[in-house]
């Protein structure tokens, strides 16, 4: 299998296709991500903060997926299943952690409500103060 695109192309015109220079990019494409993958998934697992399970089935899955020009039609199914297992636990292991994330603030800004806005400040009369920006025409 080299991609959906192909489906209805006769076999010895894959062949040609896979023996060309789009085998060697597909090779090199497929390997890159492989290792992409693999390389997200160590450095998630050396900082300890990740559930392992979920990185290991991300990883696993990646393997069948990225080999998936020289492995049967049901093998990168299989792959992306486990894949999206991983992923899916990881979402929910990070919506859980998401109450207790603490937001960043910059010290000494302005909170946007502070002061009138122009319209209010026109109604008023008042004179805009230097944290209030000048009115949009």
């Amino acid at each position: 299998m080299i991609n959906l695109v192909f489906t209805d192309l006769p076999d010895h015109t894959i062949d040609t296709f896979r023996n060309g220079t789009l085998g060697v990019a597909l090779t090199v494409a497929s390997i890159s991500f492989l290792l992409g993958t693999l390389a997200y998934v160590a450095a998630m697992l050396r900082t300890r903060q990740v559930p392992m399970i979920p990185l290991v089935l991300y990883a696993v899955g990646a393997v069948p997926v990225s080999l998936r020009a020289s492995v049967s039609e049901v093998t990168p199914d299989l792959g992306l299943v486990t894949i999206a297992a991983g992923i899916g636990r990881i979402a929910i292991w990070l919506f859980n952690r998401s109450n207790r994330i603490t937001t960043w603030t910059m010290t000494g800004t302005p909170h946007a409500h502070h002061g009138f806005s122009a319209v209010q400040q026109r109604r008023h009369g008042n004179q805009a103060d230097e944290h209030t920006p000048p009115p949009v025409q």
